[in-house]
């Protein structure tokens, strides 16, 4: 095994990711108990040496091990808020892994049904107003949030085995950026 490839990515993002642990549980000791597992098993694979590792994927591995830790504490974050203000504290996206997230969204965007794909790209890609979306549709307020709604639940769905519905605000808030300029 190649222990300076380790030592870099140890010291590397040991201590974001405790920050990032910490902000999901709550607990400074549960929190590098978390990310040292992480660490733990990566040093423990077989093929560590063939393997990249990049930032999304240990703070997936993080992620999923708050996950597991609070789901056996029975714990919910219905709105996921925790691990979106970690992921925004944290944020430094890598300028590849973000384009590669942001085509997975669009991708997925496209499969949308019709009208909620466009009423989602309205609010999104123009930045436009729901009393707008509305004028413009002919459809009630009412009716374009539902739509939205529908449309946010639809994404973080389709998106939640790549772990990307927890990252998704931040995703739309760098497409919204992308189409507006």
């Amino acid at each position: 095994m190649e222990q300076g490839k380790f030592d870099v990515l140890f010291n590397q993002y040991y201590e974001r990711l405790v920050l990032f642990a910490e902000s999901y549980v709550g607990d400074l000791e549960t929190a590098e108990d978390m990310v040292q597992d992480v660490f733990l098993s990566l040093l423990s694979r077989s093929d560590f040496n063939e393997v990249e590792y990049s930032r999304s994927y240990l703070y997936s591995c993080v992620k999923n091990g708050c996950v597991d830790y609070l789901r056996k504490l029975k714990v919910v974050d219905p709105l996921d808020i925790k691990l979106f203000d970690a992921v925004y504290y944290v944020g430094d996206f890598n300028l590849l892994e973000q384009e590669e997230l942001i085509r997975k969204v669009e991708e997925e965007i496209e499969k949308l049904p019709e009208q909620r794909r466009e009423i989602l790209k309205m609010s999104v890609y123009d930045g436009m107003s729901y009393p707008s979306i509305a004028e413009v549709t002919g459809l009630s307020i009412n009716t374009v949030k539902t739509h939205m709604k529908k449309a946010y639940q639809d994404l973080r769905e389709r998106l939640y085995m790549q772990h990307l519905n927890l990252l998704l605000p931040l995703i739309l808030l760098e497409i919204k950026n992308k189409h507006l300029l």
